[in-house]
């Protein structure tokens, strides 16, 4: 069964969970860069940060894993976010 039984709009629903999950990174390592700029030591920003990274990677994970396919997202890219 294509999918595992997934119907395209859930797919796409749950893509688009992960390219949710891509913006929140991109924001978060801004606010980071913007905080280290500044000189200040706030580490709850780097723990924020490095928790979006994980529940992006077992996000990612557990949907290829329903999916039983390749995304397009191997894990250098991933982690290099």
């Amino acid at each position: 069964m294509p999918n595992h039984g997934l119907n395209k709009v859930k797919r796409a629903e749950l893509l688009a969970h992960v390219a949710e999950l891509d913006q929140m990174i991109e924001d978060q390592m801004a606010h980071f860069k913007f905080v280290v700029e500044m000189g200040w030591n706030v580490p709850a920003i780097a723990v924020h940060l490095e928790q979006l990274k994980e529940s992006r990677r077992l996000y990612l994970s557990a949907l290829k894993h329903l999916l039983g396919e390749n995304l397009g997202d191997d894990d250098e890219a991933a982690s290099s976010r």
